[in-house]
């Protein structure tokens, strides 16, 4: 009997605890290898790649923690606690490559892994590295591991490569590591003097991995960095046997690393562009072009080729095509059409063979009679089906091999919609065959499926096993003609491009309402829900959703966004009155992305985009300015934003110049006040108030308090470098203020803590229109958001929890000083937000005169008639389109 059996029930976890982190601690005073893992950037990937080191299952791996960022010292410093074999080196402010000597020179480990956020291990990844070494010779001192998703026969080619290694400590001591963050002129060097290779995958690329496109700040420094290092690391292999890794090692630099700069070639000055030029056609001239993706092949040959518009022309182009690539095909070869790019050669515009490859996939099987009928999902990548053809094969253990399978071929809209490309059609790919069960016997089969169209062949195996033994499984249906069709990519484009066909009359009184997400409180909703008193008889409302279920102001009817109504909506509405600055709603503009712009205003149509300008984030101009973003990029999203409205709205007048400044904006600016507040201040507020308290079950005496704060990594889970530990959530502070409190919690997934009994009441309302519980609330408590602004108006006061504001402000940018914007405290931790709201008559007073300051500025036309105004000026019922 283990000594644990005999305690009490509650204490056996702990105990059990306990012995696996003594046992860690001693395997790790004598550790096999040492894990170096840089902590820098963002909190959730270095959390990740933390976590990964920890899992490793060899026992004796010792995990260094080099926090090279200040603000995940609390990250590294809670690992090291829950974690004995978890050391601490703290390098504030070091680039990769110190933090990476730092984390050498305190190594234990006879051998060496490092790691940075963005580089995820496999739980097996040091065993496996370490049985490498043991097949290898006895003097290898480097171990090269797998990358998921990459060609094992083209190892060099993916980086990162260094995450890949397993290092003796005498040899990396001799390596040069240099500023290179990936630290790949040290993996090159070293992998050029001898390796083995190991079996397996070891490591997961999961950084956030932008569109090629997606250019570098500073070009220039780039630029010189990069032609440094390829040049390097080039010429580390060019001995006749490290000839074929030459060639990966450039076609990995073609795909991977410089697109950035080619991205961005736009802001470089002459001498940039030549030495860019001279570049891509160095490694032009040494790769295996046939490995390198087709968009940055052709890149880098308009960059070789010295032609500076067509390059610029071409990233524009792909960055509006969202990943969607129109192709053809020619003498049985895939070519891409790459508009703007001028004349390409076709060699240039070839995809690959992983471009234009085989997708399928089991599914659905069962048995019938004698035999089992697998049905399948199969196509061409990138490949607009004329007439395919299938073979398809079984592949059992010990490849043994089933061929010519019978092959039925129907048509099934959901195949292409499984493919998900816009510009190719895959229908007939539902594939059916049957496998003789006695053939098959108990094991597990893999589908070898070889398809054929128009001179086209590849192959591939489909994802998923098949067994006689399996539970039958059934195929999925074809979307059907319900009220709520999941439309492919393929009928999104053939819907959009209808609408751009589109010449029928608008509807002058037709108002299609784009609101936000909250729905009923927003200005377009507003301006929605007085529509037909303005406009006059024949008066209709769309709302745009995307849940039909959700709920629309009175009189109104919903449309699905991307749905056939919402496209028939678009291109009959005379009026669009939207509260997204792309206007759709479809767009993360302020994130940089620019959709492929199908979307124009149709000539005569009002395109009226509400309030701008208030507290918040920063937006437009200054907020793509902050990105970074070239001078192409901006104009595209000022194609898909500012230049699609007719009309815009702001506050007051003193913010009307926003619209111009942030938005270049040259159309009508109405400076009439903010319709969505009219709900706040107008005269049926206080009775809206009282009817909305009681279906919330709130008594007189309770103090109702809004929280209102989002969801943010890095400062609610488990490593708030402000505080420490946790930051607060609605149901912890629950817990701590008295019983007369209520917390109404608008978000309910940060919640991390069970409210202690005795504590405040805590209601989740996620479902509640925002301006009812601005209404019932007596405070709130909010992070970033701009509805601090919606409660100043209605006379609430607000606690500001933003532990993270400083790096909030670097990293976003705000319109207003966030503190000095505000009718409440600004706090970081969990006690100053208890102790603010444990006295709320006494906040509110206390911050009454900023408040009555702060709207006099920001909402002094916010009186309960902004919306009569609004719809005053723009006068729906003269319209004639």
């Amino acid at each position: 009997m283990s000594p644990e059996s005999t305690l009490p029930r509650r204490w056996r976890g702990k105990v059990a605890r306990r012995v696996l982190a003594a046992r860690r601690t001693v395997r790790a005073a004598h550790p096999d290898v040492t894990v170096v893992v840089v902590l820098d950037g963002g909190v959730r990937a270095a959390r990740r790649a933390l976590e990964a080191a920890r899992a490793q299952t060899h026992a004796r791996v010792e995990v260094l923690a080099v926090a090279a960022d200040e603000r995940l010292l609390a990250l590294a410093r809670a690992a090291a606690s829950d974690d004995g074999r978890v050391h601490v080196v703290e390098a504030p402010g070091c680039d990769r490559a110190r933090a990476r000597a730092f984390g050498a020179v305190a190594a234990n480990g006879a051998w060496l892994l490092f790691v940075a956020p963005g580089q995820v291990l496999h739980r097996e990844a040091v065993a496996r590295l370490l049985a490498g070494r043991e097949q290898g010779p006895h003097d290898a001192g480097v171990v090269l591991g797998g990358l998921a998703g990459a060609d094992p026969a083209a190892s060099w080619a993916r980086t990162p490569l260094l995450a890949r290694l397993l290092v003796e400590q005498e040899r990396w001591a001799r390596a040069l590591d240099d500023a290179e963050p990936a630290g790949l002129t040290a993996a090159t060097g070293l992998l050029a003097l001898g390796h083995v290779v190991a079996d397996g995958v070891v490591v997961d690329d999961v950084r956030d991995q932008p569109d090629w496109w997606s250019s570098s700040r500073d070009p220039a420094a780039e630029l010189s960095a990069r032609v440094a290092q390829d040049r390097a690391s080039l010429a580390l292999l060019e001995r006749d046997d490290q000839l074929r890794h030459r060639r990966e090692r450039a076609s990995g630099a073609l795909t991977d690393d410089l697109p950035p700069v080619l991205a961005a070639a736009e802001l470089l000055d002459e001498a940039g562009w030549r030495l860019l030029c001279s570049h891509a056609a160095e490694l032009f001239a040494v790769a295996d072009l046939a490995t390198v993706p087709v968009t940055p092949r052709a890149a880098a040959w308009l960059a070789a080729q010295d032609r500076r518009e067509d390059l610029v022309a071409l990233v524009a182009a792909r960055r509006a095509a969202s990943g969607h690539l129109a192709t053809e095909v020619v003498d049985g070869r895939v070519l891409a059409l790459l508009p703007g790019a001028g004349d390409l050669p076709d060699d240039v515009r070839e995809l690959t063979v992983a471009e234009s490859g085989v997708a399928a996939r089991v599914v659905g099987h069962r048995v019938e009679g004698e035999e089992l009928v697998v049905d399948l999902q199969a196509g061409l990548r990138r490949v607009d089906e004329h007439a395919p053809v299938v073979r398809l094969e079984a592949v059992g253990a010990g490849s043994v091999v089933l061929g010519d399978l019978p092959v039925e071929l129907t048509a099934d809209p959901a195949v292409t919609a499984w493919l998900g490309e816009a510009h190719q059609r895959h229908d007939t790919g539902a594939v059916r065959t049957r496998l003789p069960l006695a053939a098959l016997g108990e094991g597990t089969w893999e589908l070898r499926v070889e398809v054929t169209d128009r001179g086209v062949t590849r192959t591939g195996l489909a994802h998923g096993p098949v067994s006689a033994a399996a539970p039958a499984t059934s195929a999925p249906s074809a979307p059907g003609p319900g009220p709520d069709p999941d439309l492919s990519a393929h009928e999104q484009r053939r819907l959009q491009d209808g609408f751009a066909a589109a010449s029928g009359p608008l509807d002058p009184r037709l108002l299609l309402a784009v609101p936000v997400a909250s729905g009923l409180t927003s200005d377009a909703a507003a301006l929605a829900a007085r529509w037909a008193e303005h406009a006059g008889p024949g008066a209709r409302v769309l709302v745009a959703v995307d849940d039909l279920a959700a709920p629309v102001v009175p009189g109104a009817e919903a449309v699905l966004r991307r749905s056939p109504g919402w496209y028939a909506a678009l291109a009959e509405a005379g009026w669009v009155v939207t509260d997204h600055d792309d206007v759709l709603g479809t767009l993360d503009t302020q994130a940089g992305a620019t959709g492929e712009g199908w979307y124009a205003p149709r000539a005569g149509q009002r395109v009226v985009r509400t309030t701008t300008g208030g507290p918040g984030p920063a937006r437009g101009l200054a907020r793509w300015r902050r990105l970074g973003l070239v001078p192409s990029h901006v104009e595209q999203l000022l194609d898909r934003t500012s230049r699609r409205w007719t009309d815009a709205l702001a506050p007051v007048p003193d913010l009307a110049r926003l619209v111009v400044e942030d938005w270049a904006h040259d159309g009508p600016v109405l400076a009439l006040g903010q319709p969505r507040t009219d709900a706040l201040v107008g005269p049926s507020a206080d009775d809206r108030r009282a009817a909305v308290r009681a279906a919330l079950g709130l008594s007189d005496g309770d103090t109702a308090v809004l929280w209102a704060t989002t969801c943010r990594d890095d400062v609610t889970g488990a490593c708030l470098a402000a505080a420490g530990g946790p930051g607060p959530d609605a149901a912890r502070v629950a817990g701590l203020l008295g019983a007369g409190h209520v917390l109404l919690r608008l978000h309910d997934h940060c919640g991390r803590h069970d409210p202690p009994r005795g504590g405040a009441r805590l209601l989740d309302v996620p479902d509640h229109p925002v301006a009812d519980l601005v209404l019932a609330a007596d405070a709130a408590v909010v992070d970033f958001s701009p509805l601090r602004h919606d409660l100043a108006v209605a006379g609430r006061p607000v606690v500001v929890w933003a532990p993270d504001l400083a790096d909030h402000v670097d990293r976003q940018g705000e319109l207003f000083d966030l503190p000095a914007s505000t009718a409440g405290p600004t706090v970081g931790s969990t006690e100053e937000v208890v102790d603010a709201l444990a006295d709320v008559p006494a906040l509110r007073a206390a911050w009454t005169p900023r408040r009555d300051a702060l709207v006099a500025h920001l909402a002094g036309l916010d009186d309960g008639h902004a919306t009569d105004r609004v719809l005053t000026s723009l006068d729906p019922s003269a319209a004639r389109v």
